[in-house]
């Protein structure tokens, strides 16, 4: 999926959310998108010609236990959300305008996370304003739902949660002699983190952003970074990565008025 030809989503937030949404239906009710990775002779030739060393493992684990250190930060937010403070009740009664604006915000926000977390989007069609408003704000709850634990909350929990979606989850799909190959299970392992990565970034930071309330800057993140989080990140991204995220911080400090369009009110049918 081509990401050149985007707007840009500091300056034109909803016209790149517009587009995204586009880009995202497009592949995902075309035929390529009912295509197992595996089955490309291209990406079984390449993959063949990999032989995995310990470093790549270990560096798909690092990056699985930031992931899932972001879900623990996500599930103590919103069970309390939840159980004490009517979440679910004050977040359907919102005007539709305001829970959109919150959720592309959430979605702009995670997008700044490091230099390459907008490309982790290719991998969530389910993903978008008008999917998580879809409802009255009930696609959101959904999603939400699906990410907390089915037991108790364990700050030591290793549990990667998995939202499935039909399309993806097709297309990811391993034989029993696929799944003993390290390298293909490596790669699909990789492409679901990415997945999970940055659809818990999204939905952390709509909640956080609901808690927090109303803010007159749309450009400033909600990042949900705890002093561990960041620990993570520095240990799994590379030093231009990080300095990323380092100026999409400094960036939020500064007042930006530009991406005040109007709003969009596009409805895609859902395949769910």
């Amino acid at each position: 999926m081509a990401f050149q030809g985007l707007p840009d989503k500091n300056g034109e937030r909803h016209a790149w959310e517009y587009a995204w949404n586009r880009r995202l239906a497009a592949h995902y009710n075309s035929s390529s998108s009912q295509t197992r990775y595996l089955d490309s002779p291209g990406t079984r030739k390449l993959l063949d010609a990999i032989e995995l060393d310990e470093q790549s493992s270990y560096n798909t684990l690092r990056i699985r236990d930031a992931v899932c250190e972001v879900q623990r930060d996500l599930a103590e937010t919103a069970v309390k959300a939840l159980a004490q403070d009517d979440f679910e009740i004050k977040w359907t009664s919102l005007s539709w305008k305001a829970r959109a604006k919150l959720i592309l915000d959430g979605i702009h926000h995670a997008c700044c996370a490091s230099g390459d977390m907008e490309r982790r989007r290719q991998w969530c069609p389910d993903v978008t304003v008008e999917a998580l408003e879809a409802g009255g704000g009930r696609g959101y709850i959904k999603m939400l739902k699906l990410l907390l634990p089915a037991d108790s909350i364990s700050r030591t929990s290793s549990e990667l949660l998995v939202v499935p979606h039909p399309a993806i989850d097709a297309m990811l799909r391993m034989t029993p002699t696929e799944a003993q190959n390290p390298v293909y299970k490596d790669q699909i392992e990789a492409f679901r983190i990415a997945r999970m990565y940055f659809i818990s970034l999204v939905v952390l930071n709509i909640i956080l952003g609901f808690v927090s309330g109303p803010s007159s800057d749309i450009s400033k993140p909600i990042l949900p970074l705890t002093l561990k989080s960041v620990r993570n990140i520095r240990n799994v991204y590379s030093a231009s990565q990080v300095a990323d995220l380092a100026g999409c911080l400094q960036e939020a400090t500064r007042s930006d008025t530009s991406g005040r369009g109007q709003g969009y009110r596009q409805r895609v049918v859902s395949r769910h």
